[in-house]
């Protein structure tokens, strides 16, 4: 009896892990501007109002760190990009939640300062 619980407790906590909360998994090339810093990971689209918090892969999220981290003149540095995403489903608590929706890198190709024409609101 205590082995089927055992097993049952695993088998829920193990599908609720892997239940990630994916709006959209269809990808999308995006150009826009990624804000960084202390409790701070938005995207802006090129001629677009809305903001999104960033998320993605270790390695992704590394490379945009290493980039913010690299700023000393700037608190929150700004930085165009070129990406491809997915969206995910809106966050609900965490910094995150304060966004209007959650995008997740799936391939980011450019990450330099802002050097580009990117008009965002």
């Amino acid at each position: 009896m205590n082995r089927v619980f055992i097993t049952f407790l695993l088998l829920n906590v193990l599908t609720a892990c892997n239940s990630v909360a994916q709006k959209n998994t269809r990808q999308h090339f995006q150009k826009g501007i990624y804000t960084c810093g202390f409790e701070v990971s938005e995207f802006k689209a090129c001629h677009d109002q809305n903001s999104a918090w960033l998320t993605g892969s270790d390695h992704v999220l590394q490379t945009l760190s290493d980039k913010c981290m690299m700023s000393k003149s700037e608190p929150y540095p700004r930085y165009y990009i070129e990406m491809k995403s997915h969206s995910l489903e809106k966050a609900e608590d965490g910094f995150a939640q304060d966004y209007d929706s959650v995008i997740y890198i799936d391939e980011l190709f450019v990450h330099e300062p802002l050097a580009h024409q990117c008009d965002v609101y």
